[in-house]
C-alpha cells in the first residue's frame, strides 16, 4: 500500500476532522455480466468440452442455376476450470498515524480493523470479478 500521497497533503499525523468511509472514493469497477448470461453447469471434472458452429455466408444475387455457397465449420472450445485464490498483503499499521488512521484501530484484534473490511468489500470483491473478465477491461 502507498500512502505517500496522503501523509505529503495531510501531514503524518491523524486528527479526526470527520473523514469516513464515505468520504474514500475509489475507481468504477466493471461487474461480470458472464454469470448472468450463462447458467451454472455442475460438474466434477476440470475441463468442459464444446464446439461452435458457424455458417459462412449463403445469401447472394439471384442467376439461373445453381451455385452452391457458404460452408458449415466447427470449433472446438475447451473451458478449463483451475481454483482461483487471492493473495494479498497489506500493513494498516501504517495508516494509525496518517489522514485514514479511522480506518485502524488499537482497541481491536487487527484482522477486526475497520480497514480490513473496508479492503474486503470495497475492493477485493469488486477487483475479483473483474479480474474473473479481463477481456472486458482493454480499455482501461
Amino acid at each position: 500500500m502507498n500512502i505517500a500521497d496522503i501523509i505529503t497533503e495531510y501531514g503524518n499525523y491523524y486528527r479526526d476532522g470527520g473523514q469516513n468511509v464515505q468520504r474514500l472514493l475509489r475507481r468504477p469497477y466493471i461487474s461480470s455480466q458472464t454469470e448472468a448470461l450463462f447458467g451454472l453447469l455442475p460438474t466434477d471434472d476440470t475441463s468442459y468440452q464444446m464446439a461452435q458452429t458457424r455458417l459462412s455466408r449463403i445469401l447472394q444475387p439471384f442467376q439461373k442455376g445453381w451455385t452452391p455457397l457458404g460452408t458449415l465449420t466447427a470449433t472446438p472450445i475447451l473451458l478449463q476450470q483451475f481454483p482461483f485464490k487471492v493473495d494479498l498483503e497489506e500493513t494498516p499499521d501504517q495508516l494509525e498515524a496518517t489522514w485514514l488512521g479511522f480506518l485502524a484501530d488499537n482497541n481491536l484484534d487487527r484482522a477486526q480493523w475497520p480497514f480490513v473490511r473496508y479492503l474486503v468489500e470495497e475492493h477485493v470483491y469488486s477487483q475479483m470479478d473483474e479480474d474473473y473478465e479481463p477481456e472486458r477491461n482493454l480499455f482501461r
